[in-house]
């Protein structure tokens, strides 16, 4: 995950589950515990508004060869270049994305579009999803 604010708590809850995108085996790791700490202490505003710039590139970069890797081996891996989705369950998480990651996404050149569920639904027909967008 990337250091944002509220991310340690998130982080937390995902390392207890295998299924997660942040699963961690649980065990006594001093290099763990260290780079724990190091994380939390980064998880904030003024540390995510400082590495946004240096992420969009990195970012704008990878999609980049992503397109390129693609068309060198007639896209056999499914490359989609329309975008990800970052899916909020509740209306809260939504407005919080919207008002924070999204925001500072536009203020660095990534895109990034706030779509509410049915509009969410438009983007991917064929999949139902519980989501407030």
């Amino acid at each position: 995950p990337i250091s944002s604010p509220g991310m340690v708590w998130q982080g937390l809850k995902w390392m207890l589950s295998s299924r997660s995108p942040f699963y961690v085996r649980p065990r006594l790791d001093l290099d763990l515990a260290r780079w724990g700490w190091l994380f939390a202490r980064s998880c904030t505003p003024e540390h995510t508004r400082r590495a946004a710039p240096v992420l969009a590139q990195h970012c704008l970069e990878s999609r980049r060869l992503f397109v390129e890797l693609a068309a060198a081996t007639g896209n056999s891996f499914e490359f989609r270049p329309e975008g990800l989705f970052n899916l909020c369950k509740t209306p809260e998480t939504l407005d919080k994305y919207a008002q924070g990651l999204a925001a500072l996404a536009n203020s660095v050149g990534v895109e990034a579009r706030v779509l509410d569920a049915r509009q969410t639904a438009e983007l991917e027909p064929g999949v139902r999803m519980d989501i407030a967008g």
